[in-house]
């Protein structure tokens, strides 16, 4: 009877380490959900966006993009300074973009072109939506460098109005031949917002999932004094700057296509030597490909001698 006894206690403790598991992921959705729609509700608050008419550019364009993202509803209505009343000024639920000539948080008026040593109107945006608790401030931080290019070239500071393939090139080009023709104007100006607010979408996405690896990073295994070990099925954004902070120079994870790849911070530095137990290697050096990870390690092991 008792291995019997002992096999149920076996099965009981592994369902309940299994419901115990289950329940600590759903709990963890559940309340990352719930978080989504509260910050997502927020901005249900505000009943109005105002934008300037005419050319649009790529910072309020994204600017439209990024409210409609986290949950506006409301109406967006394309103005001139001249056409917005005071009322809407002072009014801190109607949201006044790019135009007015005023930049006052309280009021949600966010224009920049009143002053040179402000920034475009999208950044000045994603700090009050940090404010509002609506924009996670580390994934804010995240999505600077995106968030700053846009807003450098709105401002001259990257002259020329940036590359025609850059974003601000490509949100320019959704622009209507037929500047004074109002429908047209219109069609294309929400047209971009649609557009722009997928790009902002996958961008936001990455930003969340680059803070949840930078924490993950700290916790992987080094092997061979410089190889860092990613156990978890796919590429962990940011390990190459995790990398250089660390004096480490290589990651081991599954490569997207099968196998398990070796990839190096740097080709010219620190380029994967060739070796018969690659079953692909990239002409630059900078990664190659084993069968699995014992393959990759062993080949590890001999890579630590010359770099």
């Amino acid at each position: 009877m008792e291995p019997d006894i002992q096999s149920a206690m076996a099965t009981v403790i592994l369902y309940a380490g299994i419901f115990f598991i289950i329940s600590i992921i759903a709990t963890s959705f559940i309340l990352w959900f719930l978080s989504l729609v509260k910050k997502k509700s927020e901005l249900l608050k505000y009943k109005k966006i105002i934008v300037h008419p005419g050319k649009f550019h790529g910072d309020d364009v994204l600017s439209v993009a990024m409210l409609k993202f986290f949950g506006f509803k409301g109406r967006v209505v394309r103005k001139t300074e001249k056409e917005i009343t005071e009322e809407e000024f002072d009014n801190p639920r109607i949201i006044i973009l790019d135009v007015g000539g005023r930049c006052d948080f309280t009021k949600s008026n966010f224009d920049h072109h009143h002053d040179k040593t402000l920034a475009a109107t999208n950044v000045l945006l994603s700090h009050w939506l940090v404010d509002i608790n609506v924009l996670d401030r580390d994934v804010r931080n995240n999505l600077n460098q995106f968030l700053q290019d846009i807003s450098d070239v709105d401002c001259g500071v990257i002259p020329g109005g940036g590359a025609v393939t850059s974003f601000n090139g490509l949100v320019l080009a959704f622009n209507s031949f037929n500047t004074k023709d109002k429908t047209e104007s219109e069609i294309a100006f929400h047209k971009a917002v649609g557009v722009v607010e997928q790009i902002f979408e996958e961008q936001w996405c990455r930003a969340v999932q680059s803070v949840e690896d930078r924490k993950c990073l700290g916790t992987l295994e080094v092997h061979s004094r410089y190889f860092l070990i990613n156990p978890h099925g796919r590429p962990l954004i940011g390990w190459k700057e995790y990398a250089l902070k660390n004096d480490l120079r290589y990651i081991i994870q599954d490569n997207s296509r099968g196998g398990v790849e070796i990839e190096g911070i740097d080709s010219e530095k620190y380029p994967v030597p060739v070796s018969d137990k690659q079953t692909f290697r990239h002409n630059t050096g900078f990664m190659a490909v084993y069968p699995d990870f014992e393959t990759a390690r062993s080949h590890a092991v001999e890579m630590m001698f010359t770099c």
